[in-house]
């Protein structure tokens, strides 16, 4: 995942996604945009890949 920060012209390539998104909502209370590359993207390795994905999203795309 390459986090951009455009107010401070910052890039960093992060391993855990999940985490980083953790931790982005914790600092400032939300995500207020993702864009996604997923030009390379072949789909999930398992079933269980996707199902943990789903559960990601399911958890951070909750309305206030």
């Amino acid at each position: 995942m390459l986090v951009v920060n455009n107010k401070c012209n910052q890039r960093k390539l992060v391993r855990d996604g999940r985490a980083e998104a953790d931790r982005i909502i914790t600092d400032r209370g939300a995500i207020k945009g993702v864009l996604i590359d997923a030009t390379g993207f072949d789909g999930w390795d398992s079933l269980l890949a996707l199902m943990g994905h789903l559960s990601f999203v399911k958890e951070h795309h909750k309305c206030p």
